[in-house]
Protein backbone atom coordinates (compact mmCIF):
# COMPACT_ATOMS: atom_id res chain seq x y z
CA UNK A 1 0.00 0.00 0.00
CA UNK A 2 1.54 3.51 -0.59
CA UNK A 3 1.34 6.80 1.22
CA UNK A 4 -1.25 7.36 3.82
CA UNK A 5 -2.05 11.19 4.49
CA UNK A 6 -2.68 12.35 8.30
CA UNK A 7 -4.11 14.85 10.08
CA UNK A 8 -2.41 15.57 12.96
CA UNK A 9 -3.55 18.15 15.79
CA UNK A 10 -1.40 20.35 18.12
CA UNK A 11 -2.09 22.99 20.71
CA UNK A 12 0.59 25.35 19.49
CA UNK A 13 0.79 26.52 23.63
CA UNK A 14 2.40 22.79 23.75
CA UNK A 15 4.28 22.43 20.62
CA UNK A 16 3.32 24.52 17.94
CA UNK A 17 4.31 22.80 14.56
CA UNK A 18 6.59 26.52 13.72
CA UNK A 19 9.05 24.32 16.63
CA UNK A 20 9.23 21.20 14.19
CA UNK A 21 10.98 23.39 11.35
CA UNK A 22 13.66 24.42 13.85
CA UNK A 23 13.51 21.32 15.68
CA UNK A 24 14.56 19.59 11.87
CA UNK A 25 13.08 16.26 13.71
CA UNK A 26 10.85 15.19 16.73
CA UNK A 27 9.08 12.63 18.50
CA UNK A 28 5.33 12.67 18.23
CA UNK A 29 3.85 11.88 21.34
CA UNK A 30 0.89 13.13 23.56
CA UNK A 31 -1.15 11.39 21.76
CA UNK A 32 -3.62 9.68 24.48
CA UNK A 33 -7.53 9.39 23.08
CA UNK A 34 -8.36 5.77 22.12
CA UNK A 35 -9.51 6.51 18.68
CA UNK A 36 -6.64 8.78 17.85
CA UNK A 37 -4.16 6.06 19.04
CA UNK A 38 -6.03 3.63 16.79
CA UNK A 39 -5.19 5.62 13.78
CA UNK A 40 -2.03 6.38 15.33
CA UNK A 41 -1.14 2.53 15.29
CA UNK A 42 -1.45 2.57 11.14
CA UNK A 43 1.60 5.33 10.83
CA UNK A 44 4.39 4.40 8.84
CA UNK A 45 7.42 5.63 7.53
CA UNK A 46 6.80 7.95 4.50
CA UNK A 47 3.18 9.16 5.41
CA UNK A 48 2.54 12.53 4.90
CA UNK A 49 1.28 14.75 8.05
CA UNK A 50 -1.45 18.09 7.27
CA UNK A 51 -0.22 19.58 10.49
CA UNK A 52 -3.17 21.56 12.09
CA UNK A 53 -2.76 23.99 15.70
CA UNK A 54 -5.48 24.13 17.91
CA UNK A 55 -6.91 27.22 19.34
CA UNK A 56 -5.71 30.28 19.08
CA UNK A 57 -4.82 29.70 15.19
CA UNK A 58 -6.79 27.05 14.16
CA UNK A 59 -5.76 26.55 11.61
CA UNK A 60 -3.87 24.05 9.24
CA UNK A 61 -0.13 25.17 9.21
CA UNK A 62 1.62 22.96 6.49
CA UNK A 63 3.22 19.32 5.83
CA UNK A 64 5.21 17.03 8.13
CA UNK A 65 6.35 13.62 7.06
CA UNK A 66 6.51 10.78 8.82
CA UNK A 67 10.21 9.28 9.60
CA UNK A 68 9.72 6.66 11.68
CA UNK A 69 6.49 4.68 12.13
CA UNK A 70 4.34 4.08 15.04
CA UNK A 71 6.47 2.62 17.67
CA UNK A 72 5.74 1.98 21.64
CA UNK A 73 5.99 5.20 23.66
CA UNK A 74 9.23 5.05 25.31
CA UNK A 75 7.64 6.86 28.38
CA UNK A 76 4.37 4.40 28.92
CA UNK A 77 5.03 1.81 31.65
CA UNK A 78 2.05 -0.03 30.88
CA UNK A 79 2.51 -0.17 26.96
CA UNK A 80 -0.67 1.32 25.55
CA UNK A 81 0.36 3.93 24.27
CA UNK A 82 2.57 4.29 20.73
CA UNK A 83 4.17 7.59 19.13
CA UNK A 84 6.36 8.17 16.00
CA UNK A 85 8.87 10.64 14.48
CA UNK A 86 8.26 13.50 12.38
CA UNK A 87 10.09 16.02 10.20
CA UNK A 88 9.17 18.72 8.37
CA UNK A 89 8.34 18.91 4.69
CA UNK A 90 6.17 22.30 3.62
CA UNK A 91 4.88 25.30 5.17
CA UNK A 92 2.19 26.59 3.49
CA UNK A 93 2.39 30.36 2.66
CA UNK A 94 -1.35 30.53 3.48
CA UNK A 95 -2.76 28.55 6.80
CA UNK A 96 -6.45 27.45 6.19
CA UNK A 97 -8.55 28.54 8.75
CA UNK A 98 -10.85 26.32 10.46
CA UNK A 99 -13.54 28.21 9.02
CA UNK A 100 -12.40 27.55 5.50
CA UNK A 101 -12.24 23.90 6.09
CA UNK A 102 -15.58 23.69 7.57
CA UNK A 103 -17.37 25.76 4.75
CA UNK A 104 -15.29 24.02 1.70
CA UNK A 105 -17.20 21.00 0.17
CA UNK A 106 -14.65 18.94 -0.02
CA UNK A 107 -13.49 19.27 3.16
CA UNK A 108 -16.44 19.82 5.51
CA UNK A 109 -16.44 15.98 5.67
CA UNK A 110 -12.98 15.36 6.64
CA UNK A 111 -13.10 13.09 9.64
CA UNK A 112 -11.33 15.72 11.69
CA UNK A 113 -14.47 18.49 10.80
CA UNK A 114 -17.27 15.47 11.98
CA UNK A 115 -15.08 14.16 15.04
CA UNK A 116 -13.30 17.78 16.37
CA UNK A 117 -11.87 16.53 19.39
CA UNK A 118 -9.67 13.59 17.25
CA UNK A 119 -6.22 14.57 17.58
CA UNK A 120 -4.89 11.89 14.53
CA UNK A 121 -7.28 11.19 11.47
CA UNK A 122 -6.75 10.14 8.29
CA UNK A 123 -6.95 12.42 4.98
CA UNK A 124 -8.46 11.33 1.54
CA UNK A 125 -5.97 12.35 -0.94
CA UNK A 126 -9.00 14.29 -2.65
CA UNK A 127 -8.63 16.11 0.80
CA UNK A 128 -5.02 16.82 0.51
CA UNK A 129 -5.18 18.10 -3.13
CA UNK A 130 -7.80 20.66 -1.83
CA UNK A 131 -6.13 21.31 0.63
CA UNK A 132 -2.82 22.49 -1.17
CA UNK A 133 -4.90 24.52 -3.62
CA UNK A 134 -6.11 26.57 -0.93
CA UNK A 135 -2.74 27.26 0.81
CA UNK A 136 -1.25 28.89 -2.19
Amino acid sequence: MGKQIWFFVSDPDDYGFEKLWEDKHVRWDGINGRNAQKFLRNVKKGDLIVCYHTAPKKSVFGLAEVTKGAYPDPHDDIGHFVVCDLKPRTRFKKEISLDQLKRNKILSQMKFIVMPRLSVSPVLSRELTEIKRLSK
